[in-house]
């Protein structure tokens, strides 16, 4: 039963969300939470033991909707002039690739979430939903934090995404509720870089890197994806030494194994069965194969003009509300490099040695121990430890946001996280003083910041969930 309903409903309406997103603004919001939301009123009758359930369906959901939000490489071989290949060939491309990231993930599972512990915004809020909607005790104490939240966020989402003023602007409850979730310390890195951008993009356009009129992530997003290319390196070496394995991961890849991780760090908040989860997560690959091509065939048809090439026609009227940000930086990148253009491969070789410079200074400067002493026992030395992280030095994979996306963007990603950051501080001041808290009897991870970020991220999932179906339906009428 509850494969069924994650392969015919929940899948399906993740993955038309995933879509729209993903042609629309350039990124999107991981079926987990949505998923997670309907799966949770399926599975309901179960009581507590029921988020299971309604994670093994929000596992499958997810991998349906992660492989449609790739529908926008169909779009990126249209803007490149590539001959589009039979949708039987794009559907087992699709598939195989899919395969190999979920395989790929496994591999990496056991560092980023139980070594590491990665947040993982969007599995953050799925374990808090799931525990929310199928715990009568933790429903009575976050109904109304989760419920209110959403309300905001579908609000803000019909109409940030209807409203072109408001479109230009970058108005987002999910960029907002994924900075909550995360907090100032990875939020304010994303700021420090897109500030850095706007700073130096006169300096750009003289180097002949930009033209007159272009934005700075035109160029920048290279720079960033080589901040964390450098990052990586050390990284993979690290673990290279560890545990000797290697593997090259890439686009659906990527997007499938990231995927992955997300679910699996809502399983492992919640106690579930990795081996039945891993076999949900198959399953979904091999649906999101086939509905990836037919959305990407069915908005595409829709709206013509998805298939304008934006890098062609960078004034065209019309794609404020499809920016495809996600087609904008493939193409970019496959263009900058397979043509060889001088100033893309430089600024590559520049942000692969930026991110390896930082995340070598910081790692040892945080190996130090009396660093270590000094950042964890003063106000002063954990002021200076903050500073470090989000401002001198930040982590290359929290500010290689600012880069990807408009500083519109990143200034709602940033208020979010240092909003979320401030009411946790005044929190934990307030609980100094008294001995009650408002936070007992949740568990450790379940605090109202995550209630709330998680909320915003479902209104939102949910919104342009609406509209895409409304615009799917409009097409078949």
């Amino acid at each position: 039963m509850l494969s069924t309903v994650a392969i015919l409903i929940l899948g399906p309406l993740g993955g038309i969300s995933a879509a729209f997103m993903n042609f629309s603004i350039g990124f999107f919001i991981g079926g987990q939470v949505l998923a997670g939301i309907l799966g949770s009123t399926v599975t309901l009758p179960y009581g507590s033991e029921g988020k299971h359930g309604a994670n093994y369906m929000q596992t499958m959901a997810a991998s349906v909707a992660g492989m449609c939000a790739m529908s926008v490489l169909v779009q990126a071989m249209v803007w490149l002039g590539l001959a589009e290949p039979p949708a039987w060939q794009l559907v087992l491309y699709f598939l195989c690739i899919g395969m190999f990231g979920v395989g790929i993930g496994m591999l990496y599972t056991p560092i980023l979430v139980d070594r590491m512990r990665l947040a993982y915004p969007s599995g953050y809020a799925v374990a808090n939903i799931l525990r929310a909607l199928t715990d009568k005790n933790l429903l009575k104490r976050s109904i109304s934090k989760l419920g209110t939240s959403m309300l905001i966020g579908y609000g803000v989402g019909l109409v940030s995404l209807t409203v072109a003023t408001l479109s230009k602007i970058g108005v987002s409850a999910s960029t907002v509720g994924a900075g909550m979730i995360v907090g100032a310390r990875i939020a304010i890195p994303a700021l420090v870089v897109a500030l850095i951008g706007v700073w130096q993009t006169p300096h750009l356009v003289q180097l002949g890197w930009l033209g007159p009129k272009d934005h700075y992530r035109k160029i920048g997003f290279v720079i960033s994806l080589g901040t964390i290319l450098g990052a990586a390196i050390l990284d993979i070496s690290l673990i290279l030494i560890e545990a000797g394995l290697c593997a090259a991961i890439l686009l659906i890849a990527t997007s499938e194994g990231g995927d992955m991780q997300q679910d699996r760090s809502t399983g492992w908040r919640l106690g579930t069965n990795r081996i039945v989860q891993f076999r949900y997560q198959v399953i979904g690959i091999a649906v999101g194969a086939v509905l990836a091509v037919v959305l990407a065939k069915l908005f595409m048809s829709a709206y013509p003009i998805l298939k304008a090439d934006q890098f062609a026609h960078p004034d065209l009227e019309g794609t404020q509300k499809w920016q495809s940000a996600m087609t904008f930086k493939f193409v970019g990148a496959l263009r900058g490099i397979t043509t060889a253009q001088p100033h893309v491969i430089k600024a590559l070789e520049v942000g692969i040695l930026i991110g390896l410079g930082i995340e070598i200074v910081r790692r040892l400067i945080k190996k130090i121990p009396g660093y270590k002493n000094f950042s964890s026992n003063s106000v002063t030395g954990k002021t200076t430890d903050f500073l470090l992280d989000a401002v001198l030095l930040p982590n290359p994979y929290a500010s290689s946001f600012g880069g990807f996306v408009e500083l519109n963007a990143v200034l709602w990603w940033t208020a979010g996280g240092i909003g979320a950051s401030i009411f946790e501080w005044a929190q934990r001041k307030a609980a100094s003083t008294n001995e009650t808290s408002t936070e007992a009897g949740l568990p450790a991870d379940m605090s109202t910041m995550s209630l709330l970020g998680g909320g915003l991220i479902a209104g939102d999932s949910l919104a342009a969930l609406s509209l895409g179906v409304y615009g799917l339906i409009k097409v078949l009428l």
